[in-house]
């Protein structure tokens, strides 16, 4: 269970991680880099921000 639930972090972590990298381009280089670094550092509450947080953006 634990394996599953460390498995699944990192899923999720990989996952904003990238949709961080496909930003628009018009979106800071400096926006990006910080996001990165919360996603990382803090991995489940990092995503959890993203979430609530970074990944409103006009489509």
């Amino acid at each position: 269970m634990f394996i599953f639930l460390i498995t699944l972090i990192l899923i999720l972590d990989l996952w904003a991680v990238v949709d961080v990298l496909k930003m628009e381009r018009e979106t800071d280089l400096e926006k990006k880099f910080l996001w990165i670094i919360v996603i990382i550092s803090l991995p489940l509450a990092g995503v959890i921000l993203y979430v609530l947080l970074g990944s409103r953006r006009i489509r």
